[in-house]
C-alpha cells in the first residue's frame, strides 16, 4: 500500500533528482574550509552549482556571530580552531566554550549526540530490546537523556572490564 502525502500535481512538479547538497545546507563550514585552505573567495568560486547569495551571506553571518571571522572576512584564532574539528561550526564552538567553562566532559557527549541521528529514537520493531535506552530517557530534556545514556554505557563498560580482569586473573591463578 502506498499513501501519497502530496497531490499528483505536486509529484509531477518535483525535480527528477535531489538538489546538490551545497544548495541545501549551511555554507558556514564550506566558507571556513575555503578560507583555511586559501583556495579563494566563495563569492567568486566557480562551483558546478553556484549557491544562492543569501546562503553565502547567512554562512558569513553565522561565522561572525561565532567570532570565527573578523569583519574583514579573515579567520580569527577561534576560526582556526573551529576548522580543525571537521564538524558543524556551532558544535565546534560549543566544545570551545565548554573547555573554557570546564564542562567539556558533559558537552562532548551532547555534541556527539547532536552530530548523529537521534540515538534516543528507537525503531518500533526494536522497542522491546531497547528498554535499556527507554529507562534512561528524561522527559524534560533530550540532552539529559544523552548524558544518562553515556553514564550508563560507561558504567557498563567498567563492569565488563572488571569482569574481564577478574576472569584473566583467575585464569592466571588457576592454571
Amino acid at each position: 500500500i502506498c499513501y501519497r502525502l502530496y497531490t499528483q500535481n505536486d509529484y509531477d512538479g518535483r525535480s527528477a533528482y535531489t538538489d546538490p547538497e551545497i544548495l541545501r545546507t549551511s555554507l558556514a563550514s564550506v566558507i571556513l574550509r575555503m578560507l583555511d585552505l586559501r583556495i579563494g573567495n566563495i563569492d567568486t568560486f566557480s562551483f558546478v552549482d553556484q549557491p544562492d547569495s543569501r546562503q553565502i551571506s547567512d554562512g558569513y553571518q553565522l561565522l561572525k556571530e561565532l567570532r570565527a571571522l573578523s569583519s574583514a572576512k579573515r579567520l580569527t584564532e577561534i576560526g582556526r580552531f573551529i576548522v580543525k574539528f571537521q564538524i558543524e561550526p556551532r558544535l565546534a564552538k560549543m566544545l570551545l566554550e565548554a573547555a573554557n567553562l570546564d564542562v567539556l566532559n558533559e558537552v562532548i557527549i551532547i555534541v556527539a549526540g547532536l552530530s548523529v541521528q537521534d540515538p534516543v529514537n528507537v525503531p518500533k520493531d526494536k522497542v522491546g530490546s531497547a528498554d535499556f535506552i527507554n529507562n534512561l530517557r528524561d522527559e524534560s530534556s533530550d540532552f539529559i537523556s544523552l548524558l544518562n545514556i553515556s553514564d550508563a554505557l560507561l558504567k557498563q563498560k567498567k563492569y565488563f572490564l572488571n569482569q574481564s580482569l577478574i576472569s584473566f586473573v583467575k585464569i592466571i591463578l588457576y592454571r
